[in-house]
């Protein structure tokens, strides 16, 4: 498999606590331990790379300048880039789905190849936060 990755520039949002900023449920996430990992960051450092990026929960806290987000879940990368180049579209189509058993299912069920970027985003973030 081949590493994708992104190049990240600063996302305008404000934390509202260390280490709950990330819109993704992640196995192996690195959130639980963002206060231990947050005290060795620099406002100095001028790239965070993170080749393992997951739910991105660090970049998300630190919100650094620029970034590099590596992963080798094609997916996770592409979704990322959808948040950052159409988070508006991308909260309007998470809103309209729809929630509960069938529903899970029927959105499991689509072939992601058969929708727009946004919509497979919408997808992911979907299946994975359920």
């Amino acid at each position: 498999m081949e590493l994708s990755r992104i190049e990240m520039k600063h996302i305008n949002s404000t934390p509202t606590t260390l280490g709950h900023m990330s819109f993704l449920r992640w196995a192996g996430s690195k959130r639980q331990i963002i206060p231990k990992l947050h005290r060795y960051w620099c406002k100095a450092f001028e790239r965070y790379i993170e080749p393992f990026a997951g739910s991105a929960s660090l970049f998300f806290t630190i919100q650094p300048k620029s970034a590099i987000l590596g992963d080798l879940n094609a997916d996770l990368i592409e979704t990322l880039r959808v948040v950052k180049s159409s988070p508006s579209h991308l909260s309007i189509l998470l809103r309209s789905l729809r929630r509960g058993k069938r529903a899970y299912y029927a959105i499991r069920q689509q072939n992601p190849r058969s929708l727009l970027p946004v919509e497979r985003a919408a997808r992911f973030i979907y299946l994975r936060n359920l």
